[in-house]
């Protein structure tokens, strides 16, 4: 899993520093409430992406709510191994 995470970061750790040095010029930025800022292009690039992965963790993180509350508000012998997989751990009369 450690060669995965470096196979992705290090591709994109490129093209965010390549985009931060060539969008460096001012941009205007405004909301449409009658105040402006004067702001480098790649600040907000980088705004928009950490805000999309803010917001889809969040959902992520909701939406899987149900399933959470499932499995720690109720003792039904079900077990969510480190795979992801839940497993019966219910004991069972071999006879």
């Amino acid at each position: 899993m450690r060669w995965q995470f470096w196979l992705i970061f290090v591709p994109v750790a490129v093209v965010v520093i390549a985009l931060s040095v060539v969008n460096r010029d001012p941009v205007t930025f405004s909301i449409g409430l009658g105040s402006a800022w004067q702001v480098p292009l790649f600040l907000l690039l980088l705004a928009a992406a950490l805000l999309g992965i803010l917001f889809g963790g969040v959902g992520a993180w909701m939406a899987g709510g149900g399933s959470r509350r499932a499995l720690r508000g109720h003792n039904t012998g079900w077990w969510l191994g480190r795979s992801g997989l839940l497993y019966d751990c219910r004991w069972r009369n071999p006879l």
